[in-house]
């Protein structure tokens, strides 16, 4: 019955947001607008990555300010959002700590998902906290590897979705059950 009852409520959800979005298009100005979003993005990417910052930036390629420009780079950006800096381009200290930070959760997420196997996705679809971790990881890491290509910035904008990405890898590798 549950799954029959998440395809009902994502769809009422959805249609709440867009009614809602609709509603208060022109108070929330230019965010009222996913075109106007997906620029803002763009602008914000591109601005971080000139030589200004000494090389601490990175680039998942260019794309199109449009929000199929942007689902273009969702694999680059959100492996981005969760795994960089990867340890070979630390430049400093703190980009060390945040590069071994990142290569122990890469790891954790390849144990994870041999450990698991197939019933990754029945932890994940069970489990309605679970399946919210991965989601809000995942899109939480796609937005900020899109719109930011800084590695100083990237590590201050993960924090948010990192205990959230660390409890799912720490329930799937220590659960018992899998």
């Amino acid at each position: 019955v549950a799954y029959l009852m998440i395809p009902i409520v994502l769809s009422i959800m959805a249609l709440l947001l867009f009614t809602l979005r609709n509603q208060f298009e022109s108070d929330l100005g230019s965010y009222g607008s996913l075109d106007e979003i997906a620029k803002k993005a763009h602008i914000s990417a591109e601005d971080l990555k000139r030589s200004a910052y000494q090389g601490n930036s990175f680039d998942i390629g260019s794309f199109d300010p449009t929000i199929q420009g942007m689902l273009s780079k969702f694999p680059q950006a959100t492996i981005a959002g969760l795994f960089r800096p990867f340890i070979w381009e630390v430049n400093n200290v703190a980009m060390l700590i945040s590069g071994v930070e990142n290569t122990v959760l890469l790891f954790a997420l390849i144990f994870a998902i041999i450990k698991a196997r197939m019933r990754l996705i029945r932890i994940i679809m069970t489990d309605y906290f679970m399946l919210f971790c991965v989601v809000f990881s995942v899109l939480f890491a796609f937005s900020i590897g899109i719109s930011t290509s800084n590695f100083g910035s990237l590590v201050r904008f993960k924090i948010p979705f990192l205990p959230f990405f660390t409890f799912f890898l720490f329930k799937v590798i220590f659960d018992r059950k899998n």
